[in-house]
C-alpha cells in the first residue's frame, strides 16, 4: 500500500505519527533460556538506560530519489531522577535526552507504577521520537486519564486500550530473547497500534513493536513499506521508498 502525495519534508518530521502498511522484521533471538516470569518496570532512583536510534531509507523507486533522503543516527539516555507530586498525585520523574549530529533535545516524563499498571501521567519538554526536532517549543501536558504503558501481570495475550481515544491499543505477543550490546535479555514483545483519521475517510495505522523486560525497555522497531513521497516542487509524487526505525539498548544500570 502507498501513502499518497505526502510532502517529503512533512513525512520525515513526523515519522512516528503517520505510518501505513507497517510490518515488523524479526529481531535476532539467540538460543538461550527464556525467562517468562512476570515483572514490573524498574523505577528506582539512579537507574539509567542508553540507546542507539536510527532511521534508515531503502528500496528507492526510482533510484534517483535517493538525494532527497538522509539517514538519521542518534543516541538517547534515560534516567530515573526522583519522586514528585503533581496535582496531589505521587509520580516518578524520568529524564530523557536525544543527541545527534545536529540534534539535542530533552524531556521529563512522570510515571505512576502501581500493583496493576505502569502509567504515564504527565510530560514536560520536547516530544520524543525517532526524529527529534530541536526547534519544537517545550510544553507541559497531563494525561487524563493516565496512559496505560504496561499492565500487570505481564502475560501473553493481554490486550488493552492505551487511553480513552479508541485510536490506540497495546497487546502482549509473547516472550522473546533480544540480543543487545548489554547482553541477551528476555523481553515481552508488544505491539502498539495507532489509528489516525487525519485524512478522512481513509485511516492510517502505525504499529510499533516494543520489547520490555525486568531491565526496562530494550528495543523498539517500526517498518514502513512502499511510502510514496512528494515535494513542494513535485506534488504529484517522486517515487516510493521503505523506512525503518530502530531503537536498541546499549547499556543500563538498575539501582538495587
Amino acid at each position: 500500500m502507498k501513502l499518497s502525495h505526502i510532502f517529503l519534508l512533512i513525512v520525515t518530521a513526523i515519522i512516528p505519527l503517520f505510518f501505513i502498511s507497517c510490518s515488523e522484521d524479526n529481531p535476532v533471538t539467540p538460543s538461550a533460556p527464556l525467562d517468562t516470569t512476570t515483572f514490573t518496570y524498574p523505577m528506582k532512583d539512579g537507574s539509567y538506560w542508553k540507546y542507539n536510534l536510527t532511521v534508515t531509507y531503502s528500496d528507492f523507486k526510482p533510484d534517483s530519489i535517493k538525494k532527497y533522503f538522509s539517514n538519521v543516527h542518534a543516541t538517547a539516555r534515560v534516567m530515573v531522577l526522583y519522586d514528585t507530586v503533581i496535582n496531589s498525585v505521587n509520580t516518578k520523574c524520568l529524564f530523557e535526552e536525544f543527541l545527534g549530529d545536529t540534534i539535542y533535545r530533552e524531556a521529563r516524563y512522570y510515571y505512576i507504577n502501581t500493583d496493576t499498571a505502569f502509567l504515564l501521567y504527565a510530560h514536560r519538554g520536547f516530544t520524543s521520537g525517532f526524529l527529534p526536532q530541536k526547534d519544537d517549543p517545550p510544553f507541559f501536558n497531563i494525561f487524563d486519564p493516565p496512559q496505560k504503558v504496561l499492565l500487570y501481570p505481564v502475560v501473553t495475550g493481554k490486550h488493552w486500550e492505551i487511553d480513552t481515544s479508541n485510536y490506540s491499543t497495546k497487546t502482549y505477543l509473547g516472550f522473546e530473547n533480544v540480543n543487545t550490546q548489554a547482553g541477551i535479555i528476555t523481553c515481552m514483545k508488544t505491539v502498539r497500534s495507532y489509528t489516525s483519521y487525519i485524512y478522512p475517510p481513509n485511516s492510517l495505522t502505525v504499529e510499533y513493536y516494543d520489547y520490555y523486560s525486568a531491565k526496562g525497555l530494550v528495543r523498539e522497531h517500526v517498518f514502513l513499506d512502499n511510502m510514496e513521497v512528494s515535494t513542494i516542487q513535485y506534488p504529484e509524487g517522486l517515487g516510493i521508498a521503505d523506512i525503518t526505525g530502530e531503537t536498541i539498548l546499549t547499556e543500563y544500570f538498575i539501582n538495587p
